[in-house]
């Protein structure tokens, strides 16, 4: 159920949301819930291979490799002062659109340029 957060206060929106949380229960969908035979949804991720805590045979993971490549959001700021100093922070990364020739940083690129442009023509 998506939430209008535009016309709803925020008592309104929390009471919504704990109606949401409250029907999961009782459908058994919620995350954190167990089901009678012991097992939840993070269980199945576990035997299906899929949960983002697991380690690859090598012993590595992706969030070991986002911290060596410096690319991991809990390293800090001395990582993003790093990175702005080095020039390679998101925000400094510059792009040119192909279809209108703006030029713009990654963040707005990514929006609103290349393939999403709407000078592109098809």
């Amino acid at each position: 159920m998506a939430i209008q957060r535009m016309n709803k206060s925020p008592e309104e929106i929390s009471k919504l949301s704990k109606a949401v949380q409250l029907d999961r229960v009782k459908n058994g969908s919620h995350p954190w819930q167990r089901r009678p035979d012991g097992t939840s949804q993070a269980t199945d991720k576990v035997i299906s291979g899929t949960h983002h805590f697991l380690k690859r045979a090598d012993g590595t993971s992706l969030a070991l490799d986002r911290a060596k490549n410096g690319t991991s959001p809990f390293l800090g700021a001395s990582v993003n002062q790093k990175m702005l100093s080095a020039g390679k922070h998101s925000s400094q990364v510059i792009k040119t659109c192909p279809h209108c020739d703006k030029t713009v940083s990654a963040g707005p690129f990514a929006k609103y340029h290349g393939d999403k442009c709407k000078k592109k023509t098809t």
